[in-house]
């Protein structure tokens, strides 16, 4: 039940921190740089090694069938790892930058991925809704 209530405030604030005025380009996103630098920096060892991914997928006691959104997803470390755990579902790996979502589907090639797919988000304004 903790777990539960956990995960729900997780999305309800993610939700928050997207509908309180996002950027209107996703370019803004990276800070300027080009998605290539980011991507080596987000999967560098020592960054991977402290995420505790096992203990997070672990804890999230996925069953076969479950649909999975990663939003924000970057380069899809958990998404990748969360895809490997289902014998049967789908991982969507939600990210607003289109060269991420590329990434994204070369790892699911390259990992033979199946459940994981990458999907292109968008950024909205309070004003949109």
């Amino acid at each position: 039940m903790r777990m539960k209530i956990y995960l729900s405030s997780f999305v309800l604030v993610g939700l928050l921190m997207l509908s309180a005025g996002a950027p209107a380009s996703y370019a803004l996103q990276l800070g300027g740089r080009e998605a290539p630098d980011w991507i080596d920096r987000l999967e560098r060892p020592e960054r991977l090694a402290g995420l505790k991914v096992e203990e997070v997928v672990q804890r999230l006691a996925l069953k076969p069938g479950m649909v999975i959104a990663d939003i924000g997803a970057g380069t899809g470390y958990f998404s990748a790892r969360l895809a490997n755990m289902l014998s049967r579902g789908r991982v969507y790996a939600v990210d607003i930058e289109p060269d991420m979502v590329r990434y994204l589907g070369e790892r699911a090639q390259r990992e033979k991925s199946p459940p994981l797919k990458g999907d292109l988000g968008g950024c909205w304004s309070r004003e949109q809704f």
